[in-house]
């Protein structure tokens, strides 16, 4: 009965929006805020790269299209049945969403490969689906895509190693420092969002500074309003000792199309 799937659609979804009203105010402040401000705006080509990063490589992600699209296409050929309803709402929701984060980058810079990360459990299950259907061409697709995964000459390795300080040094940089910093010293952290990271290694009683000034509280990092160009402010640490920036933090900052923008010298200098 049609009339009974929308009823309970529109309770459904009617009680999740009525709980969800006491966040609208949330919702419309966080609209007017710039929450990643080193997000952009990808072209065309980005998106596919990216894409093709979820599986690891743009030859594997071609091989998976062609030949599990082919068993997906047929299956949408005839929505109405088990197998074509099952495949449509998977692919809206791998579609979907990647198309709708595309359009609102264009609108305001938002853009993070992250982002893709829902699109990955629907992505695999198609992929599968798709695979099972294609029989034998299926197996020898997925054979070759596992091969370009493990063969070692080209950007792939295998194995997936990656060395523990890949991500972040923080740790290692903290621990050699640590011993030298006394109370009232000043860090200089140039990447904000790893101040509250460094503020966990390094003992009490330093001060920290960003691009935006020194922090009142390193144990938080907050985005809003973070646009424009930020640069570093004269600064003195408590004894009175000036402090002067001037390794650049990014150069050219004309290749840089992020809306934070990261002066190379403390403000007020040319």
């Amino acid at each position: 009965d049609r009339a009974e799937v929308l009823r309970t659609a529109l309770w459904s979804f009617g009680a999740v929006a009525l709980a969800y009203l006491p966040w609208a105010l949330v919702l419309l402040g966080q609209i007017g805020d710039t929450g990643a401000p080193w997000s952009h705006t990808p072209t065309g080509r980005e998106v596919l790269r990216e894409l093709s990063a979820l599986v690891r490589d743009e030859r594997a992600l071609g091989i998976l299209v062609v030949v599990a699209g082919g068993a997906l296409w047929s299956a949408l050929r005839q929505p109405k049945s088990r197998d074509g309803a099952t495949v449509l709402a998977l692919s809206c929701l791998v579609v979907v969403p990647v198309l709708v984060g595309w359009a609102v980058a264009n609108v305001e810079p938002s853009w993070a490969t992250r982002y893709l990360a829902v699109v990955v459990g629907p992505l695999l299950l198609l992929t599968g689906w798709g695979l099972a259907r294609a029989g034998v061409t299926g197996v020898i697709a997925a054979a070759l895509v596992a091969a370009l995964w493990l063969q070692p000459f080209t950007r792939i390795d295998i194995g997936f190693t990656r060395e523990a300080t890949a991500k972040s040094n923080a740790k290692s940089i903290a621990a050699d420092l640590d011993p030298m910093l006394a109370e009232g010293d000043i860090v200089i952290v140039s990447q904000p969002e790893a101040v509250p990271l460094f503020d966990g290694y390094l003992h009490d009683g330093v001060d920290f500074v960003t691009i935006w000034g020194p922090l009142e509280d390193p144990a938080v990092m907050d985005w809003r309003a973070t646009t424009g160009c930020a640069c570093f402010p004269p600064m003195k640490t408590r004894s009175g000792r000036a402090t002067l920036p001037v390794k650049p933090i990014w150069r050219p900052l004309a290749s840089w199309s992020a809306t934070l923008t990261v002066a190379t010298m403390p403000c007020g200098k040319p």
